[in-house]
């Protein structure tokens, strides 16, 4: 088994997907998730921030198609460059996240106080 998915208890590290349109995928492998673009392409029900799941049916709802060697060279070299673009591609990332614990509040910013203590 990979040591890349032993996931450490202590950090609540887990295993989640992220998906997002192929346009973005260079970027997001150069950069990482940036959740300043959060909601440009759909939406943030949630608030700002990276959205990530543990569902890939859900992830596939953000993923778009990459069909052609024409629309994205750069990222088609680097990812292609020994094998023959397939022709139809979604693309998903497997992230190592970790989590941190999760805090109740009623309020947030400085006066955010715990309501479970």
């Amino acid at each position: 088994r990979d040591k890349i998915f032993d996931c450490r208890a202590a950090a609540n590290e887990t295993i989640l997907l992220y998906g997002m349109p192929a346009k973005q995928l260079l970027s997001i492998i150069a950069n990482g998730p940036n959740e300043r673009f959060s909601g440009s392409t759909s939406g943030t029900a949630f608030g700002d921030g990276v959205y990530l799941a543990e569902d890939a049916g859900k992830c596939d709802q953000y993923s778009t198609l990459d069909c052609s060697n024409d629309v994205q060279p750069e990222l088609h070299k680097r990812l292609y460059a020994s094998i023959k673009h397939p022709g139809a591609v979604f693309y998903m990332l497997v992230c190592r996240c970790a989590l941190g614990y999760a805090v109740r509040t009623q309020r947030g910013g400085q006066h955010a106080v715990s309501m479970d203590t």
